[in-house]
């Protein structure tokens, strides 16, 4: 009968069977996973989208396009291989990449550096709530191992197989099940095999430290937030980087403006420098006003070398904010500027407690402040928790194996147990400083929040009166560009009948060019302080797939309801 249930294999090649055997399935397992790594990313990917998705429509209510790969293909990489086939065939370089503002928000939107790692950082935030929700989950399990061991006299082979099934529940309680076999027989003796258990489960149910889905579910309720945190930060980056790119943009057009400006300077002193020559060859004019002339000419040109340079040295910033290789040429449009110019300055009827009213609302990084401080609250309700004393209630259940029949249960020896365990350390020092350590972070939140608050309603107040102080000097700024200008025709009349010096013409000439800088400084100024108003407003609007926006107010939709509405009594003159 022992023969008949010996293995059909002899001994010196049941081993090696068995080896190659269990070596095959380790193999098969391991190429299994390798060949699954990309599904492995499709499935992370695919849910931390999925988690964004319901932020965002939790944050703003709805959901709006999100990618974290990289597009393919960018203007960067194609600026680069065009750039690189230039220099290995010796031809020209390529053509200057032409942008207007939306182009170059289009750019960025799609090589930023900035931009890129901000989405990626809501892409792991994301996966750190998919890592947190999956430990309060139910966990299966599959272990095991096989071997053998032994000679051409004595062999045996064993093995142990282990299914598990794990979940944390919101009291506080653990569930640990195991659906376990190990094995083990004789391979030259032929032996039955011997098992053990089968079936096992235990219950572990905190009663006073750690009970109650207040202290248990804490850790996933943070990453839940931890996750709107992030939605809400990266939708006023966006906004940020709006303005930044807008404000940069318009800026470069601005030295190239004063470099018409200066050249259109230059050429008239030159003018005057060839006049003012032949007077003096003629000896109608003195030598040293000739020679004022010229100094005039070559401060002119040194101001517009530094500033050409200066745009160079500007521009490659640019490129770098945008992403696009620093050896690039680009070409920036000047229709932007000109219809900027033409369309003046747009006002922004807001008074001040209008704008406070607006951006104690809608600002994002105020809100996440707001919530911070519910966070320390809790935080302060769990440490007061770890102070309790530890007491569990134990469940235990064992159902073990028939010994000669694997896997079949046996259940008249089936066992229970129940029992109770405590922990009351006697020094509870780092509970009691954790505890008080988050009472202070309560504290501190508080602050930070009044200060935020405080900071936030400073700054739109700052940026109405530099609005106010811009359209003011504007109006100002235009008068002094005519001034300047009547100024110079006099000038130059004067001397050519001989009644003024050539300073004069001079100086009317320097205070113009000087005018007609201060009035596109001024018409910039108020463009951008307008655009950072809106964005410290946090009611710039975006395009959800990029990063154009609409600076279109609508008072209608922004004042909250008993806001300080604008007197009508209130004069027109003190608004911005």
């Amino acid at each position: 009968m022992a023969h008949s249930e010996t293995s059909t294999l002899p001994p010196s090649k049941t081993v090696p069977f068995l080896l190659w055997a269990g070596a095959g399935g380790v193999l098969a397992l391991a190429c299994l996973t390798s060949c699954s790594l990309e599904g492995y990313k499709e499935a992370a990917d695919q849910e931390a989208l999925a988690i964004i998705h319901q932020k965002q429509k939790a944050a703003f209510g709805e959901e709006r396009p999100f990618q974290v790969e990289p597009p393919g293909n960018s203007p960067r990489e194609k600026l680069l291989k065009a750039i690189e086939e230039a220099r290995k065939t010796g031809g020209p370089p390529p053509k200057p990449l032409k942008l207007n503002l939306k182009k170059a928000l289009e750019v960025a939107a799609l090589t930023s550096r900035e931009y890129q790692d901000q989405k990626e950082i809501l892409f792991l935030s994301a996966l750190n709530l998919s890592n947190t929700r999956w430990e309060f989950d139910w966990h299966p399990t599959l272990t095991g191992n096989i071997g053998v061991s032994g000679n051409r006299r004595s062999a045996s082979a064993a093995g142990r197989i282990q299914a598990g099934l794990s979940k944390t529940v919101k009291t506080g309680a653990s569930i640990l099940a195991g659906l376990l076999n190990s094995f083990s027989r004789s391979i030259t003796t032929g032996q039955p095999w011997n098992t053990g258990s089968l079936l096992s489960l235990s219950l572990t149910q905190p009663l006073l430290q750690g009970f109650g889905s207040r202290v248990t579910l804490e850790p996933l309720t943070q990453a839940e937030r931890d996750v709107i945190y992030s939605v809400r930060s990266f939708e006023r980056f966006r906004r940020d980087l709006v303005v930044r790119i807008t404000s940069t943009y318009y800026r470069l057009l601005q030295q190239k403006d004063q470099i018409r400006i200066e050249e259109a300077n230059l050429a008239n002193l030159q003018l005057n420098l060839e006049r003012n020559k032949a007077l003096q060859k003629a000896g109608k004019l003195a030598q040293l006003q000739v020679d004022q002339n010229r100094q005039s000419v070559l401060n002119s040109q040194a101001r517009l070398l530094q500033e050409r340079e200066s745009l160079k040295t500007n521009l490659d910033s640019f490129k770098v904010t945008l992403g696009l290789p620093v050896e690039a040429e680009i070409e920036l449009d000047q229709g932007d500027f000109d219809r900027l110019r033409k369309a003046g300055l747009h006002p922004v009827k807001l008074t001040p407690p209008q704008a406070q009213a607006i951006a104690l609302t809608h600002r994002l990084d105020l809100m996440n402040t707001r919530d911070r401080l519910e966070d320390a609250r809790r935080k302060v309700l769990v440490a007061a928790d770890a102070l309790k004393m530890g007491l569990d209630l134990k469940l235990d259940l064992d159902v073990p194996s028939e010994k000669r029949i694997p896997g079949k249960p046996k259940w008249r020896d089936t066992t229970t147990g129940a029992g109770v365990s405590f922990d009351f350390p006697l020094d509870k020092t780092v509970q009691r400083n954790q505890y008080r350590r988050a009472i202070v972070s309560l504290e501190q939140a508080r602050r930070r929040l009044e200060l935020q608050e405080d900071s936030i309603i400073q700054q739109v107040r700052a940026l109405l009166r530099d609005l106010r102080k811009a359209r003011e000097d504007y109006a100002i700024q235009k008068n002094s560009v005519l001034l300047a200008r009547r100024r110079v025709d006099e000038a130059q009349m004067k001397q050519q009948a001989g009644r003024a010096i050539v300073r004069d013409v001079l100086e009317a000439q320097d205070a113009l060019r000087n005018a007609q800088n201060a009035l596109v400084r001024v018409m910039i100024d108020h463009f951008t302080t307008r655009l950072e108003l809106l964005r410290d407003l946090d009611i710039l609007k975006l395009d959800p797939k990029g990063l154009s926006y609409d600076d279109r107010i609508d008072l209608a939709e922004l004042l909250p309801r008993g806001a300080s509405r604008e007197k009508k009594k209130e004069k027109k003159k003190t608004r911005p």
